[in-house]
């Protein structure tokens, strides 16, 4: 059995809860601008300091990071333990979607954090993977709709709370609220 990845609090007694997530497959983080999606990037990161995390250091360069990374699991030098945390996956270029692509089962996991909406499954390649494992969060649902991916539906959070919303295992949801932590990626090391 794995590890726990610890991601917040959740449920009625907020308790410690952890971030669901396929063997080999891909969770996603869902919200809308300013929901928290970054923030609960760097919440795993802080929150788990024994995993090895993978991720670019700078955003402006995440597809070409992507592509770099996908070249490193061809050579068999990429931890198969890994765990890819992908910010503003649906701003990445086709190159960098086709590279993310290509990491499904060479890694532990991949989370994908993206804004939801109708053209989600069109723009991006791995939200088929993320929408078949049904396991994430949806950060500050703006409609209904928003947990669509994950198939569920959603009380839309008319207060936009960042850094709360719910976290999707399945059929099953469990109301969830981030812990704060500084912006992601963290500036103080390079992965």
């Amino acid at each position: 059995m794995q590890a726990p990845v610890w991601i917040g609090v959740g449920g009625d007694e907020a308790l410690p809860v952890s971030m669901p997530l396929r063997e080999n497959g891909v969770s996603a983080i869902l919200g809308g601008p300013r929901s928290g999606k970054s923030s609960a990037m760097a919440s795993l990161h802080a929150l788990n300091p024994s995993i090895p995390w993978v991720f670019p250091s700078d955003a402006s360069t995440a597809s070409a990071f992507w592509i770099a990374v996908a070249r490193e699991a061809a050579a068999g030098s990429l931890p198969p333990n890994g765990i890819l945390l992908v910010d503003d996956a649906d701003s990445l270029d086709p190159q960098g979607h086709q590279a993310l692509a290509g990491l499904v089962g060479k890694v532990r996991s991949i989370i994908l954090a993206a804004t939801p909406g109708p053209s989600l499954l069109l723009h991006l390649p791995l939200a088929k993977e993320a929408q078949a494992s049904g396991m994430g969060l949806v950060l500050a649902p703006g409609t209904p709709h928003d947990g669509d991916l994950l198939g569920v539906r959603l009380e839309a959070d008319r207060a936009g709370r960042p850094g709360r919303g719910f976290l999707i295992n399945g059929a099953e949801i469990l109301p969830f609220q981030g812990v704060y932590t500084t912006a992601f990626p963290p500036q103080d090391k390079t992965h």
